[in-house]
């Protein structure tokens, strides 16, 4: 094993003490966690323009299993993923319907007829620059 050596006010040191020390570095680092700037930013997605999203019709985002309505007082979306037994949930004229159980849910994810009992979850959504903005559970 290589022993350490100061010449002139520097520390050499062999590969495995740099590579611990570079892991405690980056160990450090990812503790610290993202700075709040940027996780801001990584939570929310454009999904498209104000205008793709008529009024009151409900548009499903299948890469997002979602659905998103805009309204007169801006966006709501929803998530499609029935909370009795993860299934993705339909339209049905102003309702959304479970494929698996029937269970049904009214505009605004609220349980209508079972087996479910929780509302579908709602998701952060905002218009922004005429874009359709879905957050992640932690957007703020």
């Amino acid at each position: 094993m290589k022993k350490r050596m100061i010449e002139n006010g520097t520390m050499d040191c062999d590969r495995r003490t740099f590579l611990k020390r570079s892991g405690a570095v980056l160990g450090l680092l990812a503790l610290a966690g993202v700075p709040p700037a940027l996780a801001e930013d990584a939570a929310w997605t454009a999904v498209g323009a104000e205008a793709d999203f008529p009024e009151g019709e409900p548009k499903f985002l299948k890469e997002h299993n979602a659905f998103v309505v805009k309204t007169p007082d801006g966006v709501r979306a929803l998530s499609a993923r029935c909370t009795h037994r993860g299934c993705t949930v339909e339209v049905s004229g102003n309702e959304f319907v479970c494929p698996c159980h029937r269970a049904r849910f009214s505009a605004d994810g609220a349980v209508l007829k079972g087996p479910a009992r929780d509302p579908l979850p709602a998701l952060p959504a905002k218009i922004e620059d005429g874009q359709v903005w879905l957050g992640s559970e932690n957007a703020g």
